[in-house]
């Protein structure tokens, strides 16, 4: 009778030691998954926090081709060096160039007021490039309406 209770209580021992091991190795393995997951998360903030993100928005003023081009910084960095460049042809004539912008901080923008002869093209297709700590001559290209 000892001999059967020893028996089983090896058996025991021996399946709450395999159980334990089995789930201590999935235990660690969610660990490092976590761990993985953690540590990229911060490397994607940081790089977000290095970056600028610039789009702009019309301002349109009826009948005279009178336009107001608003740019703004919505990324969490100052954008430096701010240039733009038309895409599609449309001649714009505007009041005073602003380009190459200095310096634009993270929820400031800049406005430029421009004239355009009316004429077939309703869209104005725009490139903004910029410098930031991320890296230099970002760019993002955005279609805006003229008319």
């Amino acid at each position: 009778m000892e001999l059967a209770s020893l028996i089983v209580s090896i058996i025991a021992l021996a399946a709450s030691g395999f159980t334990y091991f089995i789930h201590d190795r999935k235990i660690k393995k969610q660990e490092a998954t976590i761990n993985d997951y953690q540590l990229t998360k911060l490397h994607e903030e940081k790089i977000v926090n290095k970056k600028a993100q610039l789009s702009g928005s019309i301002t349109i003023f009826k009948n005279d081709g009178k336009r107001i081009l608003k740019i703004t910084n919505h990324g969490k960095a100052t954008a430096t060096n701010v240039r733009m460049e038309v895409l599609n042809g449309v001649h714009i004539t505007a009041f005073i160039d602003p380009f190459p912008f200095e310096l634009l901080n993270p929820t400031e923008s800049f406005e430029m007021t421009f004239y355009i002869p009316m004429g077939p093209c309703g869209k104005l297709k725009v490139k903004y490039i910029w410098d930031d700590p991320y890296q230099n001559n970002n760019e993002f290209t955005q279609l805006l309406q003229l008319y």
